[in-house]
């Protein structure tokens, strides 16, 4: 290869070479701005740490009203965003295979709170909005021996016919059975018990000072400001 052949391939290269730096260097740029800085210097492009509360509760337990009216309502707002909630009405309810294949419930407050847990089951089934979720929940929860009334007063009208179509049907059977097998998994001595990021933690605490006690669950220097 002639002089000026061999000096044409080793620009070819370093060209090849200039635009590998240049891809590379934008690639890195666009994950840079992307993931990793702000004006604050936080991470950007991961999920925040949320912390799972799981509610074990009933529709007619005064112990799970109190809980709901005053602290869950008050705590959700200061930590929605950070806050990942699972609403389970079932409590001390026990569930029966009836003979053509449906379930039948007993619970701890009589027939009507079967009743109330199928329609907060179907609430909490049809609506995907955590803070909706629990909005409907407590509304009902406040008044609860007429379940039909409480949907009537707390819930819109175009929700309404959902989920009384749901509680009076099978899918509001099958729901109810499901979170019994999901409140069977802990068998609760208490209602409600409060389980979070999967742990018992101090019931008694959890259910006096939430909001205090569920802020000890995310990392220091990283608390919401509902903690605060």
């Amino acid at each position: 290869m002639s002089a000026m052949g061999v000096l044409t391939s080793m620009r070819l290269r370093l060209l090849a070479v200039l635009l590998l730096l240049i891809v590379v260097f934008h690639t890195c740029k666009l994950y840079s701005d992307r993931f990793f800085t702000d004006k604050e210097g936080e991470v950007q492009g991961f999920p925040r740490k949320l912390v799972e509360v799981a509610v074990y509760y009933e529709a007619l337990c005064p112990d799970s009203r109190h809980f709901f009216v005053h602290h869950l309502e008050h705590t959700h707002p200061k930590l929605k965003d950070d806050l990942f909630l699972n609403l389970i009405p079932y409590g001390k309810a026990k569930t029966f295979t009836n003979s053509d294949g449906g379930f039948d419930f007993e619970c701890q407050h009589g027939e009507m709170e079967c009743y109330a847990n199928k329609i907060h089951a179907c609430a909490i089934e049809a609506i995907s909005d955590l803070s909706e979720q629990l909005s409907l929940v407590t509304c009902m929860i406040k008044d609860n021996l007429d379940p039909e009334g409480a949907l009537t007063r707390c819930a819109s009208k175009e929700l309404q016919p959902t989920i009384l179509t749901c509680a009076k049907g099978t899918q509001g059977a099958i729901l109810l059975k499901k979170h019994g097998e999901f409140t069977e998994l802990i068998k609760p001595t208490f209602i409600p018990t409060v389980f979070v990021d999967g742990l018992k933690g101090d019931q008694a605490a959890l259910l006096k000072n939430f909001l205090s006690e569920v802020c000890k669950y995310y990392p220091s220097g990283k608390k919401p400001s509902g903690c605060s």
